[in-house]
């Protein structure tokens, strides 16, 4: 018996409809990720801003806030690549306490002048950074 037409576009349209929801479901995982990032760096700016003289302690709380999305970040990585929680659990747990830190570090020093930048763009007003990073010297 010979498949018709309208079989293979019901079949082609129920793979590209599994497909969307799949697409759909990692694209609310990440925006999930993002929100509750981006929410930690609200929560650090103020942590910043209450306790001008205490930065250090910012840094540390900072810190292990990262540790800790790091942590989470892999079992949305494990969960999105259908790993059961104990794979993930145990393919995290063969990192060295060192690598764990150090990637934590690395990340800091991509978001501190990140932060600083913002801070300086906020403090000249709208436009003036851009002005004056793009002006040519005389």
């Amino acid at each position: 018996m010979q498949t018709t037409g309208h079989d293979e576009g019901t079949a082609r349209g129920r793979k590209l409809g599994d497909r969307l929801r799949k697409e759909l479901r990692a694209y609310a995982i990440a925006a999930l990720y993002l929100f509750v990032w981006l929410g930690a760096l609200a929560l650090f700016k103020a942590a910043l801003l209450r306790e001008a003289g205490g930065v250090a302690l910012p840094l540390l709380s900072f810190l292990f806030l990262l540790a800790a999305a790091s942590v989470v970040e892999e079992f949305v990585v494990g969960w999105l690549h259908e790993r059961s929680f104990a794979q993930t659990l145990a393919e995290y747990g063969s990192r060295s306490a060192l690598e764990v830190i150090a990637s934590c570090l690395l990340t800091l020093l991509v978001l501190v002048p990140f932060k600083t930048f913002q801070e300086v763009r906020r403090a000249l007003g709208p436009g003036e950074l851009r002005r004056v990073l793009m002006q040519r010297p005389q």
